[in-house]
């Protein structure tokens, strides 16, 4: 289990000037970050700039990192199994955390469902999800839902249509390139319709 230090309040006083200053309690959260990319063609440059960013956000928030979960090139996407995510949700369940640090909510998930589900396992358990870009997950602010729904729809749709996109860039702009063998290797030449 996992633990919140609190420190004692301090009240400081000061009768010739005759006032009180109280200092607030102070709570170090427990952190954990999460970074996914579906294809990191750079030796993991991808994920590590994001545990980079999101480090930063943490120390700047003053919340103690005690876990770094990596689902490097597995997309959320496409249902394929994402075992480092599968430990943050775990991890969320047994309270050993109170704040998710990430680069953006898109990492976590792509898929509206889990977008939701997400969400309300934070607000049962009373983790924020906290964003280098974009919005973060505050199960205590009502706007939060709707915002990260919306949010889900478009990463859905980003994630839907990247394919079809994809084709349709190969036929605008690679039918009127050829390839052709040239030496062994590969030249591009510029075909006529």
């Amino acid at each position: 289990m996992g633990y919140v230090l609190e420190l004692p309040v301090v009240v400081i006083q000061n009768t010739a000037l005759g006032y009180n200053a109280r200092m607030a309690t102070t709570t170090t959260h427990r952190a954990a970050i999460y970074a996914r990319i579906s294809l990191d063609k750079q030796e993991e440059a991808g994920v590590k700039r994001q545990i980079h960013l999101a480090t930063k956000q943490a120390e700047a928030d003053e919340a103690e990192v005690v876990a770094t979960f990596v689902d490097n090139n597995i997309s959320a996407f496409s249902g394929e199994y994402r075992p480092e995510y599968d430990k943050l949700i775990h991890a969320i369940e047994s309270r050993e955390i109170d704040v998710v640090y990430v680069y953006a909510l898109d990492r976590l998930t792509r898929r509206t469902k889990d977008t939701l589900a997400l969400f309300e396992l934070c607000e049962k358990h009373n983790v924020t999800v906290k964003a280098n870009r974009g919005y973060n997950i505050d199960p205590s602010d009502p706007a939060s839902r709707l915002t990260i729904v919306i949010l889900g729809l478009i990463a859905e749709q980003e994630s839907s249509t990247v394919q079809p996109v994809s084709a349709l860039l190969m036929r605008i702009v690679l039918v009127p390139v050829g390839l052709r063998q040239a030496g062994g290797g590969c030249s591009v030449t510029r075909r006529t319709l």
